[in-house]
C-alpha cells in the first residue's frame, strides 16, 4: 500500500504555522509542521502492527489526561480552552506513525476501544484529515487575529479540495468546495458559541459534584463562586413583586482563603401544620413562590433575609440549622414553595465567632483599617465607611492574576490588585466590619434579577450566584453588599446570547413537563380513576370492532344482500348502450336517462327508499327490503317488455 501522504506537500506545516500563530505555539508549529511534512520525501517505513497503534493512542490519552489535570489546577475552568488549542500535540504521534507505517493507514481499533475486542475488525481510516479538522477547531478558540481566521480557513480548505480535483467530477468538486466555504462561515460564527456551551457543560458537571461532595454546605472557598459565573443554565423560577437576594447558607469563620460553619451545625426538623411552617404571624407579609428541579437529595432552600413562614403543596422533611439555613431531606424531584419575608429572622443571634478574625489575617486588617476609623465608628457609620472605600479604586473582575506564595488571597485583592469578583469583596466587608465590633457572617447564595416577561417569572442562572455580608444592626441582621453595582451586567455580556435562547427553551420545555408531573402527583385520586377507565375504554373498543365485523341480526339482516337492489336497473342499462361516467351517483345518472327510462316516475319513491336502506342507520325492516325488491323486479319485467 503506498504510505505516501494524501495530503499536498507543505499543506500540514502551513496549516500548523497557522495553529501557532493564532494560539500563540508558533515554535512548537514548526518543528510539529516540519516533522509530518518529512515523509514526502523520506522513503523509509516501518511495520508498526494494529496492537502498537492501539498503545500509542492510550499513551496519548494518558498523556493528554496529565497535562488537563496540570492545566486545570493552573487555571481552572478556564483551562478548556488551553486544552482545546493543544489538541494537536495530543494526536502529533498518531499521524506521525501513520506516515511512517508500512500500511499507511491507522486501524479502527486504535480510535474505538469497543472494537478491540472484535476479531474481523480490519477497516483502517486515513487520519490525515481528522488531524485537519482538530488543528482548524484548535486555532479558532481565541485566536490572536480573529479577523483573519475566516479567509485563512477558506485558502486553506481550498488548497487542500484543489489538490483532489482530479479524484471527482468538476461539478462534484465545486460543490464541495462550496459547503466548505460554507461550513467554514458557520463555523467561525458558531464556534466561540459552541465553545462557551462546553464549558458551561463542565462547569455544571464539575459543580454539580461538589455541590454533592458538600451536601450541607459547612464550607465555601473564594473562587467557588467564580467558577459557577460562567454556566448559564436555570437553576429555579422565582414569583415576586421585586428583584431580590436568595441566601442558601452562611458562614462565620475565615481560615486560609475558606468559609466554615463553626459550632453547631446540626439540622433541627421542622414541623409542619397543614403543610406550613410559621416562625412569626405578620400582616401583609410579603411572599414569594419559588419552582426548582431539585438539584440534589438535599438541596437547601433559597429564602429571602428575614423569612418568618414556609408553605409548601404537601408534606416534607425539613431541617434548620443555627445559620438559618433549610434543608430538604429526600427531596422529590420537582420543588415548589412560598416564603413570608420582612420580619424575623431564620439565623440565631450573634456568637462569639461571628467577631474573630482569622490569624493570618489579623494584621493586615488592622493595618488597613487603621486609617478608615473603624475601631471608633459606629455599626451604621462602619458601613457606610467601608461601602465608600471599595467605591473608591475597587473594580469587579474575573480574571484575576495569580497569587504570590508570599500573600494570601485577601490581601492580595485589598492592598494591590484591587480588583475581584463578589467572594472578595464580601469576605472583606465581612471582617472589616468585625473591626468596628460588628458580628457579621458571609453569606451564600443568588441575586434574583432577571425578569421573562415570556414566562412571567424571575430567572435565577448559575451565574447569578452571589456572597454578600450579613450585619447584625439594631438587633437584626442585615444584607451589606459592596460589590460594584456592574458585576450582574457585566456576566450578562458575558454570556452567548445564541445558546442562552436555545437553553432556555429546553429549560422551559423540561420544567412544563416536571411541573405538570408533579401536579400529577399531587392529584393521586384523578390519576386513578384515569387508570380505571382505561379497561373501560378497551371494552368499549372491543364492543364496536366487534359490531364492525359481526354480521347483523333481526330485521337488518337482509341489508347486505340487498344494498345493491339498483345494480340490476344499472345492469340493464349498460345493455341499452348508455354510459355512465365513473364516480357518477345512482341519483345523477337516473335523472340523466329519465327521458328514456320507461315508467321512470315510478322509481323516484322506490329510490328514496333504496337510499334509506344504504346509507340510513336504522335501515329497513325486512318486510320494506322485500317490499322494495319485488317493486324493482317487477319495473325490470316492465321494461323489457317494452323494448
Amino acid at each position: 500500500m503506498d504510505a505516501k501522504p494524501r495530503l499536498p506537500p507543505f499543506f500540514l506545516l502551513t496549516l500548523l504555522l497557522f495553529w501557532g500563530w493564532q494560539s500563540d505555539f508558533l515554535l512548537w508549529a514548526v518543528l510539529l509542521g516540519l516533522a509530518l511534512e518529512s515523509p514526502h520525501w523520506l522513503r523509509s517505513r516501518w511495520d508498526i502492527s494494529d496492537k502498537d497503534f492501539n498503545q500509542l493512542v492510550d499513551l496519548s490519552a494518558i498523556l493528554m489526561l496529565a497535562i488537563s489535570g496540570y492545566w486545570f489546577l493552573q487555571e481552572s475552568f478556564s483551562s478548556l480552552y488551553t486544552l482545546i488549542k493543544g489538541l494537536p500535540f495530543g494526536f502529533f504521534l498518531l499521524l506521525l506513525s501513520q506516515y511512517y507505517s508500512s500500511e499507511g493507514r491507522i486501524p479502527m481499533t486504535a480510535l474505538f476501544w469497543s472494537l478491540r475486542k472484535r476479531t474481523n475488525v480490519k477497516q483502517r481510516i486515513d487520519f490525515s484529515y481528522v488531524y485537519v479538522l482538530i488543528c482548524l477547531v484548535a486555532s479558532s478558540v481565541n485566536p490572536q487575529q480573529a479577523s483573519a481566521y475566516l479567509p485563512a480557513v477558506i485558502g486553506l480548505v481550498s488548497w487542500g479540495l484543489w489538490h483532489h480535483r482530479r479524484a471527482v467530477a468538476i461539478k462534484h468538486w465545486g460543490g464541495l468546495l462550496l459547503l466548505a466555504w460554507l461550513l467554514t462561515y458557520a463555523h467561525q460564527m458558531a464556534l466561540q458559541q459552541l465553545n462557551q456551551q462546553m464549558e458551561q457543560w463542565l462547569v455544571d458537571w464539575l459543580s454539580s459534584y461538589w455541590r454533592n461532595h458538600d451536601p450541607y454546605q459547612q464550607t465555601t472557598a473564594i473562587g467557588d463562586i467564580g467558577g459557577l459565573k460562567l454556566s448559564d443554565n436555570v437553576l429555579f423560577r422565582l414569583q415576586s413583586r421585586e428583584p431580590l437576594l436568595l441566601r442558601e447558607t452562611s458562614y462565620n469563620r475565615y481560615f486560609n482563603g475558606a468559609w466554615f460553619s463553626s459550632g453547631n451545625r446540626a439540622f433541627t426538623p421542622i414541623e409542619l401544620k397543614n403543610h406550613r411552617m410559621a416562625w412569626q404571624t405578620v400582616d401583609d407579609a410579603l411572599k414569594i413562590t419559588v419552582e426548582m428541579q431539585s438539584p440534589s437529595k438535599n438541596p437547601l432552600l433559597p429564602l429571602p433575609n428575614r423569612s418568618h413562614a414556609l408553605a409548601f403543596a404537601f408534606d416534607l422533611n425539613l431541617g434548620q440549622n443555627p445559620y438559618g439555613v433549610v434543608q430538604v431531606h429526600d427531596a422529590p424531584a420537582f420543588l415548589q414553595y412560598s416564603a413570608d419575608y420582612g420580619a424575623g429572622s431564620l439565623d440565631q443571634p450573634p456568637m462569639a465567632e461571628d467577631l474573630s478574625l482569622p490569624v493570618n489575617e489579623d494584621a493586615p486588617l488592622k493595618k488597613l483599617a487603621e486609617p478608615l476609623q473603624l475601631a471608633t465608628a459606629s455599626p451604621k457609620q462602619a458601613v457606610k465607611i467601608i461601602g465608600d472605600f471599595f467605591a473608591q479604586g475597587f473594580r469587579y473582575d474575573l480574571n484575576l492574576k495569580k497569587t504570590p506564595p508570599e500573600k494570601t488571597a485577601l490581601s492580595q485583592f485589598l492592598t494591590r490588585d484591587k480588583a475581584g469578583h463578589c467572594e472578595y469583596f464580601a469576605t472583606a466587608t465581612t471582617l472589616l466590619l468585625r473591626l468596628a465590633q460588628v458580628p457579621t457572617r458571609y453569606a451564600t447564595g443568588y441575586v434574583a434579577q432577571e425578569y421573562s416577561f415570556w414566562q412571567s417569572r424571575y430567572l435565577v442562572r448559575r451565574r447569578h450566584a452571589h456572597a454578600w455580608t450579613l450585619a447584625y444592626i439594631d438587633g437584626q441582621w442585615q444584607e451589606i453588599d459592596n460589590t460594584p453595582a456592574e458585576w450582574y451586567d457585566r456576566e450578562s455580556a458575558r454570556q452567548s446570547h445564541y445558546w442562552t435562547a436555545v437553553n432556555d427553551l429546553f429549560s422551559w420545555v423540561f420544567y412544563r413537563f416536571n411541573r405538570w408531573q408533579w401536579r400529577e402527583q399531587q392529584q393521586k385520586n384523578h390519576a386513578y380513576l384515569l387508570w380505571g377507565l382505561l379497561p373501560l375504554l378497551a371494552l368499549l373498543y372491543g364492543q364496536l370492532r366487534h359490531r364492525k365485523k359481526r354480521p347483523v341480526a333481526g330485521k337488518n339482516a337482509a341489508i347486505s344482500e340487498q344494498a345493491h337492489d339498483f345494480d340490476e336497473i344499472l345492469a340493464w342499462m349498460k345493455q341499452q348502450g348508455w354510459p355512465m361516467a365513473a364516480g357518477e351517483t345512482l341519483p345523477q345518472i337516473l335523472s340523466r336517462y329519465q327521458a328514456h327510462l320507461p315508467n321512470a316516475p315510478l322509481l323516484q319513491p322506490w329510490l328514496r327508499v333504496h337510499q334509506q336502506n344504504r346509507f340510513d342507520a336504522k335501515g329497513l325492516s325486512l318486510e320494506e327490503q322485500q317490499a322494495l325488491q319485488e317493486a324493482i323486479q317487477q319495473w325490470l319485467q316492465a321494461a323489457t317488455a317494452v323494448k
